[in-house]
C-alpha cells in the first residue's frame, strides 16, 4: 500500500536496503566502524556439501524484540533474514511480474473465491507437518488488532469477514476456510485477482502447534508473541534455512533445510552479520570478510572500480519524497516547489549517481510512466510564475517537521530548502523530537515531511495512495481516484491496468501531495565467490524469490 511511512516504519526501511544508503554518510569518508564480533567466515572453505559459508552483511543491530517474529516490518530483518527461515503461500518472482507458487503448489478463482491447494510434503523445522490449520491460524494473527502487522488493510476490505474479526465483533474470519488439511478457501468481497494475491505474498506462515497454547487475546498484547521462545530463540519456519545461533547485536547462524520442500540447499550455512553503520559494512565487503551487502552511495564511486565484487543496483519500490500539506498549501504552490527542485543534481551530488529521479509517484516494471504524465524538471522561472498566479506571500515561512536535524540527512534538506527559498519560498525546520510520530496526523500544523513513499509492487497497491483517511497527512483527496483504483483492482486486462495506473499517475503529479525526489537507492555488492547468480531485492514488505537453491560461494 503506497504511503507515508510512520515513523517506526520509517526509521527500519532507513536502516538498509532503501536506506542504508541514505542514511549512512554521504561525503566520502574512510570506512570506520569496526564490524561486530562474528564468526570468521569470509573466504571459508567449503564443506563436504560443496556449498560453503555466505555472510550477508547488513548496517542494523539485531533485537530480541524483532529478531524471529515475522512482522512484515518496513526493516532489514523483516525483509532479509525472516525470509531465510519462514515461507508464504505464494511470492513474486525476482523481477515481480508474476506469482510462484511456495507453500501453496497452485490455486485457483472462482468468481469471488480463491482456492489455494498446499504442499503436501512441506515440514517445520522441528519436523511438524505444515497444514491448513497453520494458514488460518496466521490469518488470525494478522488479522487481529493487537496484532503487530502493519498493513492488513487491503484484506479487511478485500476478504469477507475479515473487517468483523479486525474490529473485534467476530472470533473467527468467516471468509477463510479449510476444506481438507491441504486445501484453503478465501472468500473475496469482489472479484480481486492481482491486488488480492499481492496482499497474500506478503505474509509468511507461522507455526500453530508452538504458538497455540495461549489464546490470541493473552499472546498478542504488548507485543507477547515477541517474548516466546520461538521469537526469541529458535525462529521455527518452513524456509531453506534453520537457525541454528543467534547472538544478540552481533550475527544470526542459519544452517541448511535438508528438509526443504523446494529443492536441495547448496550453501552450507548463512552468516547474518550486524555491522555498526554503512561505512562499517562498506569495509568489510571490500576486504572480503562479508559476501553480500549494500554500501552507502558515497562508497559507490569506488567500487564500481573493484574487481574482486559485482555492484548491483536493484533502487526499492519506493521514492525518498517530500510530503507536502494539502489542505494548507495551495496546489500551485505545490506545483511550484516541485519545479524549483534540480532533483537530477540531488541524484548526482546526494547519491552519487546511484539512482534515478522518479518519472512519477510511483512506478511499475511492466508498465513504466505514462507518455502524458507531466514531468517536472529543472525550471525555478516556471516555480516563479506559478507562485505568482498563487498569490504567494513571500513573508510566510513553511513549517518542515523534523524529530531532529541528523547530519545524514541534513545536505539534502539544505539542498531542497535551498532550492526552494531561490524561487521566495522560506522554510523553516520544526524539530519536535518525540513528538514527530505524533506529527503526521497533526493536517493544520505541519506544511512537510520528509519520508518514504512506498508503493509496493501491485499496481493497485500503488493506487491507494489516493486513498488515504482524510484525517491523515498528506490528506490526499482526488474525487477521480477511487472508479480507477476500483477499475484496476478486478481487472485481469493487462492494457487496461496500464492504462489506469498512468491515469494515477497524471493525477499525482497534477495533486502534488508529494514530491518524489529519488528512486530509494540499493547498491548491493556480491562478492564473486558467490555463484549461482543471486539477485537480492528490497520491497519492504512483498516477499520475492532470491533462488537460494541455486547459490554457493567458492572455496
Amino acid at each position: 500500500m503506497a504511503k507515508q511511512l510512520n515513523r517506526r516504519e520509517f526509521m527500519q526501511w532507513t536502516a538498509l536496503g532503501a536506506g542504508a544508503a541514505f542514511l549512512a554518510a554521504c561525503a566520502p569518508v574512510a570506512p570506520g566502524g569496526a564490524p561486530a564480533a562474528q564468526p570468521a567466515a569470509g573466504g571459508a572453505a567449503a564443506s563436504s556439501s560443496g556449498g560453503g559459508t555466505l555472510v550477508f552483511g547488513y548496517a542494523q543491530k539485531t533485537t530480541y524484540g524483532n529478531f524471529c517474529v515475522p512482522w512484515n516490518y518496513a526493516g532489514t530483518q523483516d525483509v532479509y533474514s525472516r525470509r531465510l527461515t519462514y515461507s508464504g503461500l505464494i511470492q513474486w518472482n525476482n523481477d515481480y511480474s508474476d506469482f510462484l507458487p511456495d507453500l501453496a503448489e497452485k490455486w485457483e478463482f472462482d468468481g469471488n473465491k480463491c482456492t489455494f491447494s498446499l504442499r503436501k510434503d512441506v515440514k517445520w523445522h522441528d519436523g511438524q507437518p505444515f497444514t491448513a490449520d497453520d494458514v488460518l491460524f496466521t490469518y488470525l494473527i494478522v488479522g487481529n488488532k493487537d496484532s503487530l502487522w502493519t498493513s492488513p488493510e487491503n484484506l479487511v476490505s478485500m476478504v469477507v469477514g475479515f473487517k468483523e474479526y479486525h474490529d473485534g465483533t467476530a472470533k473467527e474470519i468467516s471468509g477463510i476456510t479449510k476444506t481438507d488439511d491441504y486445501t484453503v478457501v478465501f472468500e473475496l468481497t469482489d472479484a480481486f485477482r492481482r491486488p488480492f494475491l499481492n496482499s497474500i505474498a506478503s505474509y509468511v506462515i507461522d507455526p500453530k502447534h508452538l504458538l497455540s497454547d495461549k489464546p490470541l487475546e493473552e499472546l498478542l498484547p504488548n507485543e507477547g508473541l515477541c517474548k516466546t521462545p520461538w521469537a526469541l530463540e529458535t525462529g521455527i519456519g518452513t524456509g531453506p534455512f534453520k537457525v541454528s545461533k543467534y547472538v544478540p547485536d552481533q550475527y544470526i547462524e542459519f544452517a541448511r533445510n535438508d528438509d526443504y520442500y523446494r529443492s536441495k540447499i547448496k550453501l552450507d550455512k548463512i552468516i547474518y552479520t550486524a555491522y555498526t553503520d554503512g561505512q562499517a559494512q562498506a569495509a568489510a565487503l571490500e576486504s572480503g570478510e562479508c559476501h553480500v551487502g549494500t554500501i552507502p552511495p558515497s562508497e559507490y564511486p569506488r567500487f564500481k572500480e573493484m574487481t574482486h565484487v559485482d555492484v548491483v543496483l536493484s533502487p526499492s519500490l519506493a521514492n525518498t519524497a517530500f510530503f507536502l500539506n494539502f489542505t494548507t498549501i495551495d496546489k500551485k504552490v505545490r506545483q511550484a516547489m516541485w519545479w524549483a527542485i534540480d532533483r537530477e543534481a540531488i541524484v548526482q551530488s546526494f547519491y552519487h549517481g546511484a539512482t534515478t529521479v522518479p518519472g512519477a509517484i510511483f512506478e511499475y516494471g511492466g508498465y513504466g510512466v505514462g507518455p502524458d504524465v507531466p514531468q517536472y524538471t529543472y525550471d525555478p522561472e516556471k516555480a516563479k510564475a506559478l507562485l505568482k498566479e498563487a498569490g504567494w506571500d513571500g513573508s510566510r515561512k513553511l513549517r518542515f517537521m523534523v524529530e531532529s536535524v541528523e547530519p545524514a540527512n541534513e545536505p539534502l534538506y539544505s539542498l531542497v530548502l535551498g532550492y526552494w527559498k531561490d524561487v521566495g519560498i522560506d522554510v523553516e525546520y520544526q524539530v519536535v523530537g518525540a513528538d514527530y510520530a505524533n506529527v503526521e496526523l497533526d493536517k493544520n500544523g505541519t506544511d512537510i515531511l520528509f519520508s518514504g513513499q512506498v508503493w509496493g509492487a501491485d499496481a493497485s497497491d500503488g493506487a491507494n495512495y489516493y486513498l488515504n483517511a482524510p484525517d491523515k497527512f498528506p490528506f490526499v483527496d482526488v474525487p477521480e481516484a477511487p472508479a480507477i483504483v476500483k477499475k484496476i483492482s478486478v481487472s485481469e486486462n493487462s492494457d487496461e491496468i496500464k492504462a489506469g495506473v498512468y491515469a494515477l499517475q497524471a493525477l499525482g503529479s497534477d495533486v502534488v501531495s508529494v514530491i518524489p525526489i529519488a528512486r530509494s537507492p540499493g547498491i548491493w555488492v556480491i562478492n564473486k565467490k558467490v555463484k549461482g547468480g543471486l539477485h537480492p531485492v528490497y520491497a519492504l514488505w512483498t516477499r520475492n524469490d532470491w533462488q537460494w537453491e541455486n547459490i554457493t560461494v567458492e572455496a
